[in-house]
């Protein structure tokens, strides 16, 4: 009886040790933590295998034991980590035990590349600074051949020399080929990269599509987008083109392409656009597209003399919904846009409904699209822009009409010009506009230019040598007095923008001319919103347009320096208010008009005339409201 009881005591404490064993989700301090999920096991004997995972040692004391699995407890590994650290320990087991993954692995990943046991206990044994036992439940792996798996169903027609390829993305937006193959319009393989410790995904690459238009020799190319096993389409360019990794099961990339073919008048241009995935990145990355703010061209191709066309090698995804194409017809200046089911628009930004809109769109769900047909000429509407003027007598700059399409998120003076022209001694002026979203200016033109009399004879002394010699034409006493003729050299430039023979000797006490960029207006200018369609109203009335504020100033120099005709700017960074100017008169005085309400920048010699310097103490900024008169004071210019 004593026996017994001297050996259950004996007994007790191993009784007791193996009870207290805890995993780390159970509420038991320990510093000692394995963060690894998955370890890749490799033969490292005859009778064991070897891996790695990640320790750490939380706390400021050193923390010291032993880790193993079950079943290897005999392969016990000794770790000793300084307090709030981390390190890549080895862990071993037996070959044959229940964890080996070569022995008892479950096959994984698209064809099997590498086994799997799930659920093994890995137990770390921490002896200090806290005597306990904790375990995790990893996964058993045998290394995974790394892939990138490409499933491809393109329609192959009219296309050669179609390759895929893997690019490594380099600092600054640089690409480097890594992998190119040859495909057909049904291939399936896969590029090989090598896995990271522990069968983590591989390097990060993007994958590009390349052929060759036979009709028009055209080189064709778009950049894979999607997730393994989806795919949404191509982009045109690197920036939205999606990472691709090898994975330990296969990264898996399916490619869809077709065709969109249709008739179109004989000749024509005819291409397709896709906007981006996204309207997000701002203001300047929309800019950088094939059609600013709105899509990139992804083919194109001349209708022949029947109108037929075709255009390949167009990326879709595997959403029969998806609606991703506008197919644009050009002949002789005149376009318009093709949407789904036959829509015709009159830009690419109507497609979008000026509001990044797919719904328009051509829907490309299979290898080949025909029917796509469209005539030139998209459907017009002819409007009368009425202005209106109120406190003064507008010039031909105050009734100078500019017409400019609305673009989402850009400021008015950003978006592009469609139409423009003066009106006539009644105010008017007629437009036809395709139907659309427009944005009606009227005394706001700023990049104009006329001839204006001069104090000085020429402007040698800055338009000479072989940087601004070719300005010459700018500046002259005499027309003649140019090189060349009336049909050649600098005297022909000067005559094609607006000089004539009546411009000779002096005009007013003056010396002679000059070519500026100076346009005077005295009213603040409107801008008016415009909607075009078969039901719009035929005249549009504009708001109207009043008396500007007046800035007036000095410019003066040292030494006896000129200060007579220096131009002098007054803009606005807001980009919805236009900016004005004068040149200074022979004492140096300016006077600008039309100036809308707001605050404005002063610059003093914005255009270099007679390649001066532009620094000036004085006001630089200025705050107008339309009407009144302000002064600039002195400017004293020290170029």
């Amino acid at each position: 009886m004593k026996s017994r009881f001297i050996a259950m005591l004996v007994a007790l404490p191993a009784l007791v040790a193996g009870l207290l064993v805890f995993s780390p989700a159970e509420a038991v301090t320990h510093n000692t933590y394995v963060s690894t999920d998955y370890v890749t096991m490799s033969s490292i004997s005859s009778t064991g295998l070897g891996g790695k995972v990640s320790v750490s040692c939380r706390g400021s004391k050193r923390c010291k034991g032993t880790l193993f699995f079950e079943g290897s407890e005999n392969r016990k590994r000794s770790y000793s980590l300084k307090g709030n650290s981390r390190a890549t320990m080895s862990v071993t087991m037996n070959k044959g035990s229940a964890a080996d993954p070569f022995a008892h692995g479950d096959p994984k990943g698209v064809d099997g590349q590498y086994k799997a046991v799930a659920g093994v206990r890995l137990f770390v044994n921490e002896d200090s600074p806290r005597n306990v036992t904790v375990s995790y439940k990893v996964q058993t792996e045998t290394r995974s051949a790394g892939r990138i798996y490409y499933n491809i169903n393109g329609n192959a027609a009219g296309l050669s020399d179609m390759r895929i390829e893997l690019h490594r993305v380099l600092r600054g937006g640089n690409t480097t080929l890594v992998a190119s193959r040859a495909i057909t319009g049904s291939t399936s393989s896969y590029f090989s990269s090598k896995l990271g410790t522990n069968n983590t995904p591989g390097p990060s690459y993007k994958m590009k599509l390349r052929a060759v238009d036979d009709s028009s020799n055209r080189h064709l190319e778009w950049w894979w987008r999607g997730g393994s096993g989806n795919t949404v389409g191509g982009s045109r360019y690197l920036r939205e083109g999606n990472t691709v990794r090898s994975t330990k099961d296969g990264f898996v990339a399916p490619i869809f392409w077709g065709t969109i073919s249709g008739v179109a008048p004989a000749n024509a241009d005819v291409r397709v656009y896709a906007p981006p995935a996204s309207s997000s990145g701002g203001t300047v990355v929309r800019r950088e597209l094939d059609v600013p703010s709105c899509a990139n061209i992804f083919g194109e191709d001349e209708a022949n003399s029947g109108g037929g066309y075709s255009i390949p090698f167009l990326p879709y995804d595997n959403t029969p919904a998806t609606k991703n194409y506008t197919v644009m017809t050009k002949v002789s200046g005149d376009q318009v846009w093709l949407g789904s089911g036959g829509q015709r628009f009159g830009s690419c930004q109507a497609v979008l409904d000026y509001r990044f809109s797919r719904s328009n769109l051509i829907a490309l769900n299979g290898p080949t699209l025909g029917g796509q047909n469209v005539n030139v000429g998209a459907d017009r509407r002819t409007t009368t822009i009425k202005a209106k003027y109120s406190g003064f007598k507008p010039t031909v700059f105050d009734e100078y009409v500019r017409i400019r399409e609305k673009v989402p998120g850009l400021s008015v003076l950003d978006t592009p010009v469609v139409a423009d022209g003066g009106t006539g001694s009644d105010h008017e002026k007629a437009f036809s506009l395709p139907y659309g979203q427009y944005w009606v200016e009227v005394g706001r033109r700023t990049g104009c230019s006329a001839w204006y009399p001069s104090v000085y004879t020429n402007n040698k002394a800055y338009f000479n040598g072989a940087d601004r010699g070719a300005e010459a034409w700018k500046s002259f006493r005499r027309l003649a007095s140019l090189p060349g003729s009336a049909n050649t050299g600098l005297e022909h430039v000067a005559i094609v923008h607006g000089a004539s023979y009546d411009r000779e000797g002096k005009s007013s006490g003056k010396a002679g001319w000059m070519y500026r960029d100076y346009c005077k207006a005295y009213g603040e200018g409107t801008v008016n919103s415009l909607t075009v369609s078969p039901t719009s109203a035929s005249t549009k009335t504009t708001s109207t347009n009043d008396k500007g504020a007046i800035v007036k100033g000095h410019v003066s120099r040292t030494g006896g320096r000129t200060n007579k005709e220096m131009m002098v700017r007054l803009s606005n960074s807001g980009g919805t208010i236009v900016l004005r100017t004068d040149f200074t008169d022979s004492s140096g005085n300016f006077y600008i008009a039309g100036l809308a309400s707001g605050k404005y920048t002063i610059s003093v010699n914005s255009d270099s005339w007679r390649g001066i310097g532009r620094t000036f103490s004085g006001k630089h900024s200025i705050t107008v409201k339309r009407g009144h008169t302000y002064s600039a004071g002195t400017l004293k210019f020290k170029g």
